[in-house]
């Protein structure tokens, strides 16, 4: 019996390792982690170890359909949402990988880690009427700053917040983070005691050196019930601050206590948790829509080489929200097209925002019309990366 069992389980591993291969070769288009989920982990009980794993299997693309729902949704659509079955589900599937499995006769334990295709998503949401985000965040760099008394530390091994951040997955969700290494440019950019009295130009080094959008500030300040702080501390108070607006911004504070950690986690790491999940809270407040309503904009695109057009053209295909674009006039450096999207003007041009493309505000084009003229239509004016070209005229 136990050869059988170990030559089960070696045809298993060369099907999942064929399977694997295939799923994963050249013709798999590269991860977008808003619509990807891993780390599903499925432990089924069934009269074989065959009918144990696909049942574990129909499990986990619910278990990851229901993660990324809440991942979506607004808290309170989350709250109530139940995954439908399986059968609907797996059309939905763009691919899959099994990163660690368990068999034994009647047992299958087994990690999973899907990929979603984006537009059947979309698709599926817009159906049921309900509002939900598919924009994601520019990552933000964390600052954490751990405050004990009137001391005050931002790097070092004595940072346990910093140490925290460090062990969090930083590309899930809708609002991905950047932890800083603490090298030398760091050190020197923003100080142990410059929390909320950084040198602007010196921060802004430090966000673009990190890829982010933006710098986040989180200051705990750990507290314990009796003067021992050799102990564990009880409860982290924590402070958060924005700083894309030139000075600290207070944003809000947060208290974690004892009563809020999970498994294996520290009172740091709890924080972490909530912290992070605070932000992906105010960003789904922010750009939630339901795109049961579909809007165009007639928008001139400047450029100065085709290359640059060509970019612009693939990045707009693949913004949230935009579902067809038409080209109606193209010139050697503007074109004219039309955009249709779904949700309000605002989400759009937050979304294109994500992708470094500036929308302005509209502009009326006026016609002759018996000796005056009349608006025809709003025209916006779209760029990537930098201000619009000046347009050359003749006479």
């Amino acid at each position: 019996m136990a050869r059988h069992y170990r030559f089960f389980q070696s045809i298993t591993s060369f099907v999942v390792l064929c399977a694997g291969l295939f799923l994963f070769s050249g013709i798999v288009h590269a991860d977008d982690p808003l619509f990807s989920v891993h780390g599903i982990k499925v432990d089924v009980t069934a009269a074989s170890a065959v009918e144990a794993r696909t049942q574990a299997f129909e499990k986990a693309q619910q278990d990851a359909f229901k993660m990324l729902a809440e991942r979506l949704l607004p808290e309170d659509e989350a709250s109530r949402f139940t995954p439908p079955p399986a059968s609907v589900i797996s059309p939905m599937v763009k691919d899959f990988e099994i990163t660690g499995e368990q068999l034994s006769r009647i047992q299958y334990i087994g990690t999973y880690s899907f990929r979603f295709k984006d537009s059947a998503i979309r698709s599926f949401f817009a159906d049921k009427n309900v509002s939900f985000t598919d924009i994601r965040s520019k990552p933000v760099l964390i600052l954490p700053f751990l405050q004990t008394g009137t001391s005050i530390i931002l790097w070092g091994e004595a940072n346990t917040w910093l140490a925290a951040w460090g062990r969090t997955d930083t590309k899930q969700g809708l609002v991905p983070v950047q932890i800083p290494i603490g090298d030398l440019a760091d050190v020197s950019d923003i100080k142990d005691d410059e929390a909320l009295t950084y040198d602007v130009l010196k921060l802004r080094n430090i966000v673009n050196r990190y890829g982010a959008g933006e710098a986040i500030i989180v200051i705990a300040h750990p507290k314990w019930n009796n003067p021992d702080q050799a102990a564990p501390p009880q409860s982290l108070d924590v402070m958060i601050y924005r700083t894309d607006t030139g000075a600290p911004g207070f944003i809000k504070s947060l208290s974690v206590t004892t009563a809020d950690q999970t498994d294996n986690e520290t009172l740091f790491d709890s924080a972490v948790r909530i912290t992070r999940q605070t932000f992906q809270s105010d960003w789904k407040d922010k750009t939630s829509v339901s795109l049961d309503t579909k809007s165009t904009l007639h928008i001139k695109v400047r450029f100065a080489t085709l290359r640059e057009w060509t970019e612009t053209q693939k990045i707009l295909r693949n913004v949230p929200g935009v579902s067809a674009m038409r080209v109606v006039r193209l010139a050697p450096k503007q074109a004219e097209i039309e955009l249709t999207y779904g949700g309000s003007e605002d989400n759009l041009r937050l979304a294109l925002s994500q992708s470094d493309i500036i929308l302005s505000q509209p502009q009326a084009d006026y016609i002759p019309a018996g000796g005056y003229e009349v608006p025809a239509t709003l025209t916006y004016d779209l760029y990537l990366n930098k201000p619009p070209l000046a347009v050359e005229t003749t006479e």
